[in-house]
């Protein structure tokens, strides 16, 4: 699992689409539509 500022991910491909896991499993990551649209822009983003 890769990290980008301690915060572990997955990123992965299939099917034609790109998929970028963020673990949360108690909901408390609080990540924000706009930090969403960053983290998956395929030019700028992971």
């Amino acid at each position: 699992m890769a990290t980008i500022n301690e915060v572990p991910f997955v990123k992965g491909h299939g099917t034609g689409n790109d998929f970028v896991v963020l673990p949360d499993l108690d909901g408390a990551r609080g990540i924000t539509a706009e930090q969403v649209r960053f983290l998956c822009d395929r030019h700028a983003g992971i």
